[in-house]
């Protein structure tokens, strides 16, 4: 359990005693109605800025915090609106912007989230070798202030001989991945069921200077606060006992 969730860490953030991650991706969002088949109807750019703090005796703090701005999905250019297709309407479509993740503590015995009550969850996580890569298959079902519509399954990959060198605390890494939710707000569906699911794919990025010139320019002109690290987030206590 030690080594797996070294190597967990080692892939998809870090295994320092205290850094940053940054990832960068791209994600192409489908409807689910119950009454028609899923098709594409959005397309999104973004990072992922996580911190990790070693508490001692293999528990891991985590917090990350996103933006992503939606792309039409004919033309890739940055967009502030979308057609519901269902609908009929023309709805407003903003950045997508998480800052209010709780948080969470790692250990060998599984997970806890920092607003629950020290309830441990598990995460699927299977290691596989494929060639030359070594591959991580995992599954991150809902917090529990999720609704029940929501799950997150991805696989992440590196070369197997950066994988064996002890040296590298933070592994290369590409992934892919499905992200299943509700549907949010905007796009103003009412009582209609049905909800949406989301592909993604991305990478491990040194610094934000590594990231695409337009998306980078961009989220400096509009949320430059969201290129930095929130170390803030570690001064909320953590409720239960580690």
């Amino acid at each position: 359990p030690v080594a797996k969730l070294h190597a967990h860490l080692r892939l998809e953030r870090t295994l320092a005693e205290e850094s940053t991650t940054l990832t960068w991706y791209n994600w192409v969002v489908f409807m689910v109605p119950e009454t028609r088949p899923p098709f594409p109807v959005l397309r999104y750019e973004g990072i992922e800025y996580s911190l990790l703090r070693h508490l001692g005796n293999n528990n891991f703090r985590l917090h990350a915090h996103n933006l992503s701005y939606p792309r039409d999905l004919t033309t890739g250019d940055y967009t502030s609106e979308m057609l519901n297709p269902i609908t009929g309407e023309t709805v407003p479509v903003k950045p997508s912007i998480i800052t209010t993740d709780p948080g969470t503590v790692h250990n060998p015995r599984g997970f806890r989230n920092i607003n629950g009550d020290g309830t441990y969850q598990e995460r699927y996580a299977m290691f596989r070798l494929e060639d030359e890569l070594l591959k991580l298959d995992s599954v991150r079902g809902a917090p529990p202030d999720k609704p029940i519509t929501h799950m997150e399954n991805s696989c992440a990959w590196c070369n197997f001989d950066e994988f064996t060198n002890p040296n590298i605390s933070s592994l290369p890494q590409h992934f892919v991945g499905g992200y299943l939710y509700e549907y949010p707000r905007w796009l103003q569906m009412g009582d209609r069921p049905g909800h949406l699911y989301a592909m993604f794919d991305g990478k491990k990025v040194n610094s934000v200077d590594e990231l695409p010139v337009e998306f980078l320019d961009k989220a400096r002109r509009e949320h430059p606060e969201l290129l930095l690290p929130r170390w803030q987030d570690f001064e909320t206590p953590i409720p239960f006992r580690l």
